[in-house]
Order: structure tokens, then C-alpha cells, then sequence
């Protein structure tokens, strides 16, 4: 075969002579085996599923009534998209690309790109058999045959010496209860002429405000928004007193009618 035939799979994996002994015989081991890669330990789950896809593979191509070249394309097709796909996270369509276009390569005679093995009409059950028996368990391929990443976590002393913390006995173990700040009284008198400087300094500014707007005596203005925060002051206080003695007075009552029934 010529360099630039090497790219093609007739013949790559089933020969003449193989092909011949597929026809006369019903086990096939002495076939299956030799294309199995040595990789592969004997008896391991990656040779067992590998031999099973050739098997699969053959008895499609028996059952369809194939030739040598169709059967042993085929089989070269199968194995060559099996061995491009098994790779970590490869995905299902970059598969179904590859095995599309190894098929496209051994489907149109354009030598030397492409040679005709297939016809059109074998397309559709050749496809139909890769997504039936290949596609639908392509995860598990790749669960077997993909090497699975392994973590190994190893702590290291870097030589950091921790202080260890002893505990003092209980017998020597004190309960030390802090005393509560003691809330030093107000004077009434003090906060009484505090809210009196503070109701000064607001009179003030309310009256330079105004002052700086023109033709406004200072003093009478004073005079006159002292005397009207005054009287509404008391009238705050008033209304205030009106209400707590309302709602005290119902409390009270039935207290008051006891006292008059003993009294009785």
C-alpha cells in the first residue's frame, strides 16, 4: 500500500485472509485478539469491551451480506473513530463527526482523497447502527477506556510549633463579676436649664435669620417667639395631662365602688 493509500482502512485491521476465516468459522478469537492493543491487559475490562465492539462490528457486516472490502472497511471505520473519540471530555458529536467523515472518505471515489468501498444506500443502516450500537453507550466508553483522574492529599509539617494551652484547675477557678456602673442621679434643676439654653440658642437663631432679611427689631421679635413657644408649651402640657388623667380614670373606678360597698 502506497503512502498516500495509508490513509484509508481497507485492509488496516481485516485482511484477505482474516476475512476468510470469519466466513468459515463461527468463533472469531484468532481473529479479534492480534487487533486488540497491547495496552490492553488480557482479560481486563478495556480488552473485553474492545473485543466486543469488533465482534459487533463483524456480525453487522455478516448479517448485511458485505464484502471484504465493505466488512473490513467498516471495521477499520468503527475502531478508527473509537480510538480518536476515547479521549477525557471528548463529547458525543465530535464522535459522530469523525465517524461521518472517515465514512465520507470510503463513500465518493476521488482518489486521492477519497475512495468509493460504500454505496449510498449503505449509508443509512451503516449510521443507524454506529448511533444504535456505539452512540447510545458512548459515555460508558469513555467511563472504561478514558484513565480517570485521581486526588491524593498529603499533609506536610512545615515545622510550625503550636503553644498548648493548659487549663488552670477548677479548684483555683474564681468568679469575678464585674460592678455595674452605678447611674449617677440628675440634677432637675441642671436639665432644666439646659433645655432652657437650648430653647434660647434656637430663639437666637430663628431671630438672626430674620434680622438678616431687613427691617425687623431684634428684641421684639425675641419677645415675641418666646411668648408664643410658651403658651404652646403649656398648651402641650395641658393636653398631655387631659389625656393621661382620661386614661387613668376608667382603672380607677372599679377600685373606688369596692371601697364604697365595704364602706357600707
Amino acid at each position: 500500500m502506497s503512502g498516500e493509500e495509508s490513509k484509508f482502512l481497507l485492509g488496516k485491521f481485516i485482511t484477505r485472509e482474516h476475512y476468510d476465516y470469519i466466513i468459515a468459522n463461527d468463533n472469531w478469537s484468532q481473529i479479534v485478539s492480534p487487533i486488540i492493543p497491547e495496552k490492553y491487559a488480557p482479560e481486563s475490562p478495556q480488552a473485553l469491551v474492545f473485543a466486543e465492539l469488533v465482534n459487533n462490528s463483524i456480525r453487522f457486516c455478516l448479517d448485511q451480506n458485505y464484502s471484504f472490502e465493505k466488512l473490513s472497511t467498516f471495521v477499520g471505520v468503527m475502531l478508527e473513530t473509537h480510538a480518536r473519540s476515547m479521549v477525557p471530555h471528548t463529547l458525543a458529536r465530535t464522535a459522530q463527526k469523525t465517524f461521518n467523515d472517515l465514512m465520507m472518505m470510503h463513500s465518493v471515489h476521488r482518489p486521492p482523497f477519497s475512495i468509493q468501498v460504500f454505496a449510498p444506500s449503505d449509508l443509512a443502516e451503516v449510521t443507524d447502527f454506529f448511533v444504535r450500537g456505539y452512540m447510545r453507550a458512548f459515555k460508558l466508553y469513555l467511563y472504561v477506556f478514558t484513565p480517570r483522574p485521581v486526588l491524593d492529599l498529603v499533609t506536610q509539617n512545615v515545622g510550625i510549633e503550636f503553644p498548648v494551652l493548659k487549663p488552670e484547675p477548677l479548684a483555683k477557678a474564681t468568679m469575678e463579676v464585674e460592678p455595674e456602673p452605678e447611674e449617677e442621679p440628675e440634677d432637675e434643676e441642671e436639665a432644666a436649664e439646659e433645655d432652657q439654653t437650648s430653647a434660647d440658642q434656637v430663639i437666637s437663631d430663628v431671630v438672626d435669620q430674620m434680622a438678616e432679611q431687613g427691617g425687623v427689631d431684634k428684641e421684639k421679635l425675641r419677645v415675641a417667639i418666646k411668648e408664643a413657644m410658651e403658651a404652646e408649651m403649656a398648651k402641650f402640657k395641658a393636653e398631655i395631662t387631659a389625656k393621661l388623667q382620661s386614661t387613668l380614670a376608667p382603672a380607677e373606678e372599679p377600685v373606688t365602688k369596692e371601697k364604697g360597698k365595704e364602706h357600707k
